[in-house]
């Protein structure tokens, strides 16, 4: 039997939807670790930080979600909406993850648990929103509607 190699298409559906969860998720990430940098200029982050600047940091994870969510949704076109969903869950699978590490490692967690709770909510929120702004740039075609047909007569449809 010949040897065939392994051809990947990014047009395959699944692979372009892996494709667009990982590279939403990196985005969120690097956004997030580069304004925790920033917020914290290198040095490590109190153990709760005062209410300012926790405030800052859930504005952070949401301008970060809306980007990923934005990045997840032009890579899978074809359904930015679904796309920018499943990474919200990413979201929310990854924060249920690092609060039940955080309460086996560590006992009681070592950040209130409606900061968790915010993190959370707006990481999955900011990941729809970025799907739906990525949406509203999409042309009509993309969104499932048809472009508008020239008149019978050959004159151009209205508004256009």
């Amino acid at each position: 039997m010949a040897y065939v190699p392994l051809q990947v298409s990014v047009e395959r559906p699944l692979i372009r939807t892996l494709l667009a969860l990982v590279t939403g998720f990196l985005t969120f990430l690097l956004l997030f670790v580069m304004a925790n940098a920033v917020v914290f200029h290198g040095a490590p982050s109190p153990a709760t930080p005062a209410l300012p600047l926790q405030a800052l940091l859930l504005a952070m994870t949401g301008l970060a979600a809306i980007v990923g969510g934005n990045v997840a949704a032009a890579i899978g076109r074809r359904h930015p909406m679904g796309h920018a969903f499943m990474l919200g869950l990413c979201f929310v699978a990854a924060s249920v993850a690092r609060v039940q590490n955080g309460l086996v490692d560590q006992g009681p967690a070592v950040e209130p648990l409606w900061f968790s709770v915010a993190v959370t909510a707006l990481a999955f929120i900011g990941a729809v929103l970025g799907g739906a702004m990525r949406r509203q740039m999409a042309p009509d075609a993309a969104r499932g509607g048809a472009a508008p047909a020239a008149a019978p007569d050959g004159d151009a449809p209205p508004g256009t």
